[in-house]
């Protein structure tokens, strides 16, 4: 499973531990080359000082050493494994040695006298050791009786153990080491620090959501509070517990209805069944499942309606789109209700243009039928339900418009047309209808990508199915 809290800290540890080594590393290279410089150094110095050993008599170099000055270089010295080394050469011979060295030679490896060359060498005694080689004039001699030479110079190589210079730059790189781990877990300990303090405006935004068992209920969240980059996703939050709520506060209505709607009719059948079961006057009888088969009639057509919108809610409907004439659409829907219109008095006025759209068919039927049935539902009597077509307006392909008498709808009630089972008043036939209508228009112009708004002008009710030219509307 993956962890911001766990990836950060990683990182945060890692990168902190890589800048620490690269860091202690560098230091302790810096430290390691001054140590040697300084190892090196006093060799040099310690080099220089023999210039004072060798003495010049016209052209001839002597040289002196004696042990119990410089005991270090001295063969007991060697016996006790502590010694150091020089060899003295004058051009092609060699001048001098240390007693310590015995038979054995040092390499000779010569710089300038004001720049010695220093270099690793294993001594005699087979411990490692540094050493430091130079050519040196020797300043101290005595005139001859007859042409002066000028200085003489000799090559000299001095080496010694250098075990005191290794066992520094190992105390040195173990120090390093105990930094660095050290620091490590310092920065791992403050790093998880920071990280739950960094965290935790997520960990509150966690807790809120978890806290929310009814959206219905639930406060929103205070996003002014929140760190700017988790802003966002807190008014996110916030507008997804609003429709959560919106949506199971419809749910929940809808619920309500249908069992109200179902309830009625199925009382009302029942009745019926039991009066034509205790009557025995044929008449009766069958006045009683006369009205049981038009309650049947009114529930299947309530539950298929049902069904319907619940395909629809689901996508399991597929929509073909193809060229439909919408004025010879629009008079096929009317064909069905035009015979019960016509016992009310209430007759359909086609105007406008006459618009060719792209739509499924099917689907489209269903939508404009239901518009029409709703205007004829709740239109007065001896009215007109009219029916506007129009054309290339304000981008659109086309739109249609059906405006049928307000009946007393009010602007606070726009909003709530397209929601199940919702009715404005108990108008006339109200039994046959269950306020589905406008809610199957609404979601079938979701999946049609069309524009359905309502609204109320001059007394009238007017839903206003615009087109949108290339057939689909993008959000």
């Amino acid at each position: 499973m993956r962890s911001i809290r766990a990836a950060l800290l990683a990182r945060l540890v890692l990168g902190s531990a890589l800048l620490l080594v690269v860091g202690v590393a560098v230091f302790a290279w810096m430290a390691r080359e001054l140590l040697t410089e300084q190892f090196d150094a006093a060799a040099a110095t310690k080099l220089s000082t023999f210039a004072a050993l060798f003495e010049q008599e016209g052209g001839r170099v002597e040289f002196d050493l004696v042990d119990d000055y410089l005991p270090e270089f001295s063969a007991a010295a060697a016996d006790n494994g502590d010694a150091e080394y020089f060899q003295v050469w004058i051009e092609e011979r060699e001048l001098g040695r240390s007693s310590s060295l015995g038979d054995h030679e040092l390499p000779r490896r010569i710089g300038a006298e004001d720049a010695p060359v220093a270099f690793d060498v294993e001594l005699p005694d087979d411990r490692d050791g540094r050493a430091i080689g130079a050519r040196m004039k020797i300043r101290r001699y005595e005139r001859s009786l007859f042409a002066d030479p000028g200085p003489a110079q000799v090559e000299i190589v001095l080496a010694r153990s250098r075990e005191g210079l290794d066992r520094a730059l190992a105390l040195l790189m173990g120090g390093a080491a105990i930094v660095i781990v050290a620091l490590i877990a310092a920065v791992a300990a403050l790093s998880r620090s920071v990280a739950d303090r960094g965290l935790a405006p997520v960990a509150a935004l966690v807790q809120h959501v978890e806290r929310i068992d009814d959206p219905t209920e639930a406060p929103a969240f205070d996003a002014e509070t929140a760190p700017i980059e988790l802003r966002p996703i807190a008014l996110g939050l916030n507008r997804l517990v609003e429709r959560l709520a919106l949506l199971l506060a419809r749910e929940r209505r809808t619920s309500a209805n249908i069992a109200h709607e179902l309830r009625t009719p199925v009382s009302e059948l029942l009745v019926s069944a039991e009066v034509a079961l205790r009557f025995g006057d044929p008449a009766e009888g069958r006045k009683a499942l006369a009205q049981a088969a038009e309650i049947g009639h009114q529930m299947r057509r309530l539950i298929g309606t049902l069904l319907d919108l619940s395909r629809l809610e689901s996508g399991q409907t597929e929509l073909a789109h193809e060229p439909i004439e919408l004025r010879d659409l629009v008079a096929a829907c009317w064909d069905p209700l035009a015979a019960r219109a016509r016992e009310q008095g209430i007759s359909l006025a086609i105007d406008g243009a006459e618009p060719t759209v792209a739509s499924d068919r099917d689907a489209l039927t269903i939508l404009v039928a239901n518009l029409l049935a709703n205007a004829a539902q709740h239109a007065p009597e001896k009215t007109t339900v009219r029916c506007s077509l129009e054309s290339g307006e304000e981008g659109d392909a086309a739109a249609l418009v059906v405006s049928n008498a307000s009946n007393g709808l009010r602007p606070e009630d726009l909003d709530k047309l397209t929601e199940p089972f919702w009715r404005a008043s108990e108008s006339r036939g109200d039994r046959e209808h269950a306020g589905l209508g406008l809610a199957l228009v609404r979601r079938l112009a979701e999946l049609l990508g069309l524009d359905v708004t309502f609204a109320l002008a001059d007394g009238e009710l007017r839903a206003r199915v615009a087109f949108p030219r290339d057939g689909r509307r993008t959000a």
